[in-house]
């Protein structure tokens, strides 16, 4: 039930804290003041994958969580975005290969739908024919690994690398990669997805 301006003025905020999930050993992500505790689901909050994993090679990634429930007056988020800083994306890039991106919709095993946003680096100059051919096994190979997992799963394999090393090892063999990035895994709202 919202509350009014006038019991506003007489109610006091509190402190919560937020916690990132499970998979993060529900590490505390900071806290916010709000007049109670149920006021917090829905509210967006973005930690460096570095201060959640104390691995500094991590620093060029954020995460946004997103609070879910209540526990405790605490309240309990679920990971909607991983997104790569576009500084560490600039560095990565040498002037003698070619960047291929794209970005296509998928869905994962428990029926939830994100955006992905690989970005790929071949080792030389390389045609058109041959970007079309890589551009194409990505979508293919990348939407076909996402189905067979729930998204828990697929953020544990971004965070991890291996959902990319399974596909630059696959490109591979059409055509020398030298990198295989995700750039952005987003969940796309319900409602984003009837407009």
């Amino acid at each position: 039930m919202a509350i009014s301006p006038s019991d506003k003025k007489k109610k006091k905020k509190y402190w919560y804290p937020i916690v990132a999930p499970k998979q993060f050993q529900n590490t505390k992500l900071g806290e916010t003041r709000a007049y109670t505790a149920e006021e917090l689901v829905g509210k967006v909050i973005k930690s460096n994958l570095m201060t959640l994993t104390n691995d500094p090679k991590k620093q060029s990634i954020t995460l946004s969580f997103r609070v879910q429930e209540i526990s405790n007056n605490t309240g309990v988020t679920t990971l909607i975005n991983y997104s790569i800083n576009n500084a560490h994306i600039k560095r990565l890039v040498r002037k003698a290969s070619k960047k291929l991106e794209g970005s296509f919709v998928v869905k994962t095993k428990d029926n939830l739908t994100y955006r992905i946003k690989p970005i790929i680096l071949t080792r030389y100059k390389a045609n058109n024919s041959i970007l079309t051919a890589l551009r194409k096994k990505t979508e293919e190979l990348i939407t076909q690994y996402i189905a067979g997992l729930n998204s828990e799963d697929v953020y544990a394999q971004i965070i991890t690398h291996k959902l990319q090393m399974e596909t630059k090892n696959t490109l591979k063999k059409i055509y020398p990669i030298s990198i295989c990035e995700i750039k952005a895994f987003t969940l796309i709202p319900e409602k984003a997805k009837i407009a």
